[in-house]
């Protein structure tokens, strides 16, 4: 089964828990996923199977939507509700207006400092693990990018928010780091991503689904691999010389790539691609970078080798 299945994490499971569950329910042999979704968390995430896998790093680079409940006044250790209670803090009176100032002063590139209870490894070991066990722990700021912050809620002392990133970025540290800039404290009471790359909760498979409706309805709901890369780039077509020249890990000439699938889609310079072989059938053969645009008139080109494979897919 090559695919991906794109699961509603529940709260108060592992990530880990659930790539296990669900690879036994469909009967992959190999399965992987996006990255950790912290436990306590909920939401979109992603599992591909067999072929699937090798284009998770596509997907993990992608953006990320998150709807976080934030409570100020108050700090964890783990910068969210399951930790010990570290200090409280009056919350001070703020206004809607306000608010959004200081959501917008955290967007675009900036820095931010890791929870201490996370996977980064501090001389080899988890920084968690360390944490657990009273060692101090002392993280450096990374970069982050953060697109765009909306307020969608506030019933002090708690602000409900929904934040655009992309990967790395730490929604427990972002809390702390909001509570601090208005005067007070706060940690992360609740948080549910709902869209992980070119994925939705919408389309999310539910807790229900995953537990008791057993393999055959999971499987179902399993997103083909060439749907997956349909999703990620744009697609073109190749000859089957060109595919065997893919599959050796070598440039295809541009007389034998068939850009009519793009219907109108620019694809930029050095612009990542789905590469598909039209021959008996239809197949996925991987995914292909293009070193020079793709409308150029291939008359211009001759023999040029112009896209370049990145991963190839191996489909029976």
């Amino acid at each position: 089964m090559n695919g991906v299945l794109v699961v509603d994490k529940p709260e108060g499971v592992t990530s880990f828990d659930v790539l296990s569950r669900v690879k036994r329910m469909v009967g992959a042999k190999k399965a992987g996923h996006t990255g950790i979704l912290d436990s306590f968390a909920g939401g979109v995430l992603p599992v591909f199977f067999e072929e699937a896998t090798k284009l998770i790093p596509y997907v993990q680079d992608g953006s990320r939507t998150y709807e976080a409940l934030v409570t100020l006044g108050i700090e964890t250790d783990t910068l969210d509700q399951k930790g010990d209670i570290l200090a409280h803090a009056d919350v001070p009176a703020v206004d809607k207006i306000y608010l959004e100032e200081v959501l917008r002063s955290f967007c675009g590139e900036t820095w931010q400092v890791p929870p201490k209870f996370c996977a980064k490894k501090i001389h080899g070991k988890r920084a968690s693990d360390l944490a657990r066990k009273g060692i101090e722990v002392e993280l450096n700021p990374v970069k982050v990018f953060i697109r765009a912050i909306e307020l969608l809620d506030v019933s002090l002392p708690n602000l409900t928010i929904r934040v655009y990133c992309h990967k790395g970025t730490y929604i427990r540290s972002l809390a702390r780091d909001i509570g601090r800039r208005i005067g007070t404290l706060a940690m992360l009471k609740s948080l549910v991503r709902t869209q992980c790359g070119p994925f939705v909760l919408s389309e999310a498979a539910s807790p229900s689904t995953t537990g008791l409706e057993g393999s055959s309805a999971l499987q179902g709901r399993v997103l083909p691999i060439e749907t997956l890369a349909r999703r990620l780039f744009p697609d073109v077509m190749v000859t089957p010389r060109g595919a065997r020249r893919f599959f050796q890990g070598e440039r295809v000439a541009f007389e034998d790539v068939d850009l009519s699938n793009l219907d109108g889609v620019r694809v930029e310079k050095e612009g990542m691609v789905s590469v598909f072989e039209r021959h008996q059938r239809l197949r996925l053969i991987g995914v292909g970078q293009a070193v020079v645009p793709l409308e150029r008139n291939a008359r211009l080109w001759p023999g040029l080798g112009v896209l370049q494979p990145s991963r190839v897919i191996f489909l029976s």
